[in-house]
C-alpha cells in the first residue's frame, strides 16, 4: 500500500484567517488531512467522522505505514 504525505502550506479559509500560520495537511490517495481544523475531505468532499475517530486515523496516518501500539493509541 503506498502512501504519498505531504505536510506543506494550505492556501484555503483557514489560510486566510491566519496569515502566518503553517497549516499541516496530510495527504493520502484521494484524502485530506488537517488537524487543526479536524477535517477530512475525500476527492475535495468533506467526510464526516468522528472525533474518536479522527484522533485514531490521524495517529495512524503520522505513523506513516508503521506499528503503532495500542497502549500509543488509547488515553
Amino acid at each position: 500500500m503506498e502512501h504519498n504525505l505531504v505536510a506543506r502550506r494550505d492556501w484555503g479559509p483557514f489560510e486566510a484567517a491566519f496569515p502566518m500560520s503553517k497549516v499541516e495537511v496530510l495527504t493520502f490517495r484521494n484524502f485530506k488531512l488537517v488537524p487543526a481544523s479536524r477535517s477530512l475531505t475525500m476527492d475535495e468532499q468533506k467526510v464526516e467522522i468522528g472525533s474518536r475517530a479522527f484522533d485514531l486515523l490521524l495517529a495512524l496516518v503520522r505513523a506513516r505505514g508503521h506499528l503503532v501500539a495500542k497502549g500509543d493509541l488509547v488515553n
